[in-house]
């Protein structure tokens, strides 16, 4: 039996209109014009086309991030109907040299290569990526690289062919379009995969072949060839390669001359630095934009794109006169940016050469063409060998009103009419209908019936002929239903705030021993016939220690109030000792503050919720996004505290956009569905407004009353909100600070949801802990204020992180600068390029207007508006709410901005004067950019003619460096680094805190609340090795210094043997064969973890002697313990009863550690 959707695709194939137009586009009809033609018919009618036709087949529209979209839904309604069938997506770059644009570019190039006449792709483009002038086909190397397991290939061959098929060489690969190489192990991530692989060499054989995980770096699965296309399209020989790179510096040479004639010596010494950079990195193969940009230096013919396509394409274009107006406006503003550009020495001339201009028509002239409109149109023009208006209508919009909709669907059915919704809230809505005596059927399609499928349909439509009536969640609920955008990787990121693989040479440490130390490197020590590596940790008075690699469990960064306050300890007194014992004291107090507030937590007793109903379950079901793993784990631990006896105190950490509202939106229906009432508080109105509506899309088909309760509303209608909250007849109520005022009493609530707690003020605050001892709460933050993450982190409140980013995010580009004008005009012109808008933050109410006069006098043609917090409420929601329905290009504004804002069409960001905020506001600030596909830009100027202070500048270099996606948590530590905790914990608490390091006063702390909960463990002692054997990780094995500090620190601190087994085993997956000083290394720790077993404190290994120093006597008597070593002619003697020496010569200085090992095995 066929589906719902395969009953449409089916009635409208067989639809006379769509035979009319096969049967034109096989008889080669040229002037096609097809009117009426709406997004849900639109992607019938070209499934239909590519199923029926056989023939290349192409859709070009005017915008990439809509067509982004569009993508999806055809690709999801492809594997629905036609599991065969492929759709191939060519995006433009946008100016970026985005190595997943790269991906999706030669997927295209090799798909037209390659297809066959009985299965060709649909492929869909911006008009944009047509217009690029590429090398003629016959110019560019498309050969693969075929490797198989157990093949011969030279390694230093097949890393010189992927350097010439445009990978570029990293550290670590993470991205389509990577490689990297260490010693006999080459990681690559051909575009055409999607996983990295590692190849394995032995001599010139290649021994394996793996897939492997780029979050972990860690092997998957084996496999057996390996089949590796270019990188890039731009890829050029070596000969052709460097004759280009040789007429690039003469342009680049030309231009410096004639910027200096025009005695403009700055953009000349610009923009030869700059170009002279690129050129290096592209002949190291780490940067082939130059390629992309410039690619008539590097070859001979450019064509356009269209000249790939087989003659029989068939090309349609969707609302031709918006796609001239794109080329159009697009060729312009890229003439008038590059010649801006060429003026202030940003490009080199002739960038603009690499576009087709005006000749976009002709150049798919040879093509046959079918136009799509959405208009219908009456008169047939002249010339025209084909029109056709299509026969259906739109069904009415009924937006959440059941009513008016059963009403309906009585009327279609009384006609006969075959009726199919699709929704993805299928189980409410069926139930629904049968409450209210209409028969639903899940699979089947018939006459005066009603057919109810799970699903996304971008919209409805009647076909008159047929009787078919096909509804969606848009006109019943009126919320557009889109599916998910197209996949990329993630990094997963570590949700370790701040380790030791972030230390660098100058850094700041703690010795839990000896104090406060700076380090100063690794270095390799040759002691007593052994080498060994050693941190060099400098104390006071230039006081050196060399600490064993094995001991680095000891040590912890420095974060107190950054480097400079750090006052370095002295060697050899008791003066660190002093200091712990007296920290230890002052944390009495506030470990007995805690327990207190722990304590109330867990007797004062909370509403005990009930497992999900059915109705929990088809809202969550509804989720049109795949849940990340930390999704999943979040929603678990918020709803396992919200089914237990005690109130819930959650907070919930995750990057802008990662998907805390929909943890806050099934926490809220869990509450709404058992009769409570919730209330979400949020920091200002415009974000109020938007979760608003977020809640109301979500919820709209449950019977549940929600308002917002802001200054936006009337004296009246705040009233009319108040009074339902006392008398229960409001279930949600989303507000700002309004929500704790004295006025408002709730009847019955359930759970309070807090966004973005730090930006409320000390009184809010004040009354937000007294609701928390009472009711379930749930807060979530990007970036966790000091306080918050270090009450979660001494478990005084529970935290859960959401660190994965969502699928197909980039990373905001950020850039710190000296303000610039030609800079400001660059960003501003290349977002405004691409049909983008600008958030231009100017967080001063007194000159916000003449900035916008001048930002207007820079862009005249743009539309600029200006809103913050002094403007009037409902002219500030109206500007607001205009931005985001695209009505302005650019929004100067104050930081009204900072919390929640989604605008996904905005992803450019300029930030002045940036060292006047505050490290996390520069962070809830980028994160207003970067919501959607494009790549996304954030310019942070500081004033050119002021200097900096230390702490301005130290974060303006943090929010500089972490833009890695999901950075939130890192941000938060290195906020607490560099201001210290002096707001964290008051003055006194911040002074223990700068004396000790902020992790060992969180340790002091938490054994003090431990202990005072009677929970305190015993500490495990650690066993000092001092064993004549070789142990350290050779710089050929590992070179990156930050994974080789990664892997001591794991080494140090493994307390399991199935732990060290992991990291022995991901050693060799990752970097080849263990050399012999790793081995040793390894079973230093195998001996250390038997050592900690059996409680030896000290073994000291020579050739000829090995000492067993205990903590205790060991149980097994003297006599055993002779009888065992009379076996190994080794002589036993006990200095005393907790020490025992055993005498014999080894040879070997491996030979030791075995032998250590068997005695330490017979003591257990």
């Amino acid at each position: 039996m066929s589906s719902p959707l395969e009953e449409i695709f089916h009635i409208f194939s067989e639809t006379s209109d769509f035979q009319s137009i096969l049967e034109a586009i096989k008889k080669e009809s040229r002037n096609i014009k097809i009117f009426g033609v709406s997004r849900a018919i639109k992607l019938l009618m070209l499934s239909a086309l590519n199923f029926n036709l056989k023939r290349p087949l192409v859709y070009m529209a005017s915008n990439q991030y809509q067509i982004s979209q569009f993508v999806d839904e055809i690709r999801t309604l492809a594997s629905n109907l036609a599991p065969g069938m492929e759709v191939i997506f060519f995006p433009d770059y946008e100016g970026i040299d985005d190595p997943y644009t790269a991906a999706e570019r030669l997927n295209f190039f090799s798909t037209i290569l390659e297809a066959k006449s009985s299965n060709y792709p649909l492929i869909v483009a911006p008009v944009k990526s047509f217009l690029r002038l590429l090398p003629s086909l016959s110019e560019i190397d498309f050969s693969t690289m075929t490797i198989e397991q157990n093949s011969l290939l030279p390694l230093e061959k097949a890393v010189s062919k992927l350097m010439n098929m445009g990978f570029k060489k990293t550290d670590l690969v993470m991205n389509p379009g990577e490689f990297s190489q260490r010693g006999g192990i080459v990681d690559v991530f051909p575009p055409t995969r999607i996983r990295p692989v590692r190849i394995e060499w032995w001599g010139d054989e290649v021994d394996e072949l793996r897939e492997f995980e780029p979050a972990t770096q860690r092997s998957l699965q084996d496999i057996e060839v390996l089949n590796i296309g270019p990188a890039r399209e731009f890829i050029c020989e070596f000969p052709i390669l460097e004759r280009g790179i040789e007429k690039i510096k003469r342009a680049i040479k030309e231009r410096v001359n004639q910027l200096r004639r025009e005695k403009k010596v700055d953009e000349a010494e610009f923009l030869e630095e700059k170009f002279l950079a690129r050129v290096s990195s592209l002949r190291d193969g780490r940067d082939y934009s130059l390629i992309l940009e410039y690619p008539h230096f590097f070859f001979q013919h450019l064509t356009p794109v269209a000249d790939a396509l087989p003659s029989n394409t068939v090309v349609c274009l969707d609302e031709p006169s918006q796609i001239k107006e794109e080329i159009s406006s697009f060729i312009s503003g890229e003439r008038e940016m590059d010649y801006f550009r060429s003026e202030q020495g940003l490009i080199l001339p002739g960038k603009n050469q690499v576009y087709l201009g005006d000749n976009f028509f002709t150049s798919i002239s040879r093509l046959q063409i079918v136009e799509l409109y959405m208009l219908r149109h009456i008169i047939q023009e002249e010339g025209d060998d084909f029109t056709l208006n299509l026969s259906w209508s739109s069904p009415d919009r009924f937006k959440g009103q059941i009513t008016l909709l059963l009403e309906n669907l009585r009327y279609w059915i009384s006609m006969k009419s075959r009726i199919i919704i699709f929704s993805q809230y299928s189980g409410r809505i069926s139930e629904m209908l049968s409450e209210n005596g209409l028969d639903v059927l899940k699979t089947e399609v018939a006459e005066g019936k009603i057919t109810v499928s799970k699903g996304l349909f971008p919209g409805g439509f009647y076909l008159y002929r047929e009787n078919l009536l096909v509804l969606s969640d848009l006109e019943i609920f009126g919320r557009v239903s889109t599916t998910p955008e197209r996949k990329r990787k993630f990094t997963k990121k570590s949700s370790t705030p701040v380790s030791l693989g972030d230390l660098n040479t100058g850094d700041v440490v703690v010795h839990e021993d000896y104090g406060i130390a700076r380090y100063d490197g690794i270095e390799r020590l040759y002691i007593e016939d052994v080498n060994r590596d050693f941190l060099l940790l400098i104390f006071a008075k230039n006081d050196k220690l060399y600490l064993p690699v094995d001991q680095l469990y000891k040590i912890t960064k420095y974060i107190g109030g950054g480097d400079e306050t750090a006052r370095l300890s002295r060697l050899g007194t008791a003066e660190w000792k002093k200091v712990k014992r007296r920290v230890a004291r002052s944390v009495q107090d506030m470990a007995e503050d805690l327990i207190k507030l722990y304590a109330i937590r867990q007797t004062v007793d909370g509403y005990e919720f009930q497992p999900d109903t059915e109705w929990q379950k088809q809202m969550e079901d509804s989720f049109i996004y795949e849940l990340t793993e930390d999704q999943k784990k979040v929603i678990t631990e918020v709803k396992r505290d919200m089914q237990s006896k005690s109130t819930m105190d959650r907070l919930i950490c995750g990057d802008v956009g990662y998907g805390k509202t929909e943890v806050a939106i099934r926490a809220a229906f869990k509450a709404i569905d058992e009769g409570k009432q919730v209330l979400m508080l949020v920091p200002t109105t415009v974000l109020a407004q938007q979760h608003y509506n977020t809640f109301s899309d979500r919820l709209t088909p449950y019977p549940f009353k929600i308002e917002m309760l802001s200054r936006f509303k009337t004296p009246k209608e705040q009233k009319s909100i108040i009074q339902s909250l006392l008398d229960g007849t409001v279930d949600l109520v989303i507000g700002t600070h309004r929500l704790l005022q004295k006025d408002i009493k709730v009847c019955d609530l359930g759970l309070l949801v807090i966004d973005e707690e730090q930006r409320f003020g000390v009184a809010h605050k004040e009354k937000l802990k007294q609701l928390r001892e009472s009711v379930d709460v749930l807060t979530l933050t990007a970036t966790p204020i000091p306080r918050t993450l270090y009450m979660s982190l001494v478990g005084a409140r529970d935290i859960s992180i959401i660190e994965t980013p969502p699928e197909d995010r980039l990373p905001v580009k950020t850039y710190l600068l000296k303000r610039s004008e030609k800079i400001v005009k660059e960003a501003i012109s290349r977002e405004l390029a691409r049909g983008g808008q600008v958030f231009y933050l100017h967080n001063s109410v007194e000159t916000i207007t003449s900035e916008a006069v001048y930002i207007k006098s820079l862009f005249p043609d743009a539309r600029v508006a200006i809103g913050h917090g002094q403007m009037d409420e409902a002219e500030l929601e109206q500007i607001m709410l205009d931005f985001v329905g695209g009505n302005y290009d650019i929004l100067l504004c104050t930081t009204i901005i900072e919390s929640g804002l989604d605008i996904p069409n905005a992803n450019t960001l300029i930030v002045n004067h940036a060292e006047r905020f505050g490290l996390s506001q520069l962070y809830q600030l980028r994160g207003r950019v970067g919501r959607s596909t494009p790549q996304a830009y954030a310019y942070l100027f500081y004033d050119p003619d002021r200097a900096l202070s230390d702490q301005a500048f130290k974060r303006l270099e943090a929010i500089s460096e972490l833009t890695e996606l999901g950075s939130g948590y890192q941000i938060a530590m290195r906020d607490l680094e560099i201001r210290g905790a002096g707001n964290l914990l008051g003055h006194e608490q911040h002074g223990f805190i700068s004396q000790i390091g902020f992790e060992l006063y969180c340790q002091l702390l938490s054994e003090a609340v431990e202990e005072l909960k009677g929970e305190k463990k015993p500490k495990q002692p650690q066993p000092v090795l001092e064993i004549s054997v070789d142990g350290y990780i050779p710089d050929d094995y590992i070179t990156h210094r930050r994974l080789k500090l990664a892997f001591y620190k794991r080494l140090s601190k493994v307390t399991d043997y199935n732990e060290l087994s992991d990291i022995s085993s991901e050693l060799e997956d990752r970097f080849g064969k263990l050399p012999e000083a790793v081995e040793n290394l390894v079973n230093l720790a195998r001996v250390k973890i038997l050592s900690m077993e059996k409680k030896i404190e000290r073994i000291k290994g020579k050739l000829s002697e090995i000492t067993f120093v205990f903590f205790t006597p060991p149980a097994v008597s003297k006599k055993k313990i002779r009888d065992f070593f009379e076996e190994f002619n080794a002589k036993i003697t006990f200095p005393s009863e907790i020490e025992m020496v055993v005498k014999k010569e080894i040879c070997e200085p491996q030979k030791i550690l075995e032998f250590v090992e068997e005695i330490l095995v017979f003591l257990l």
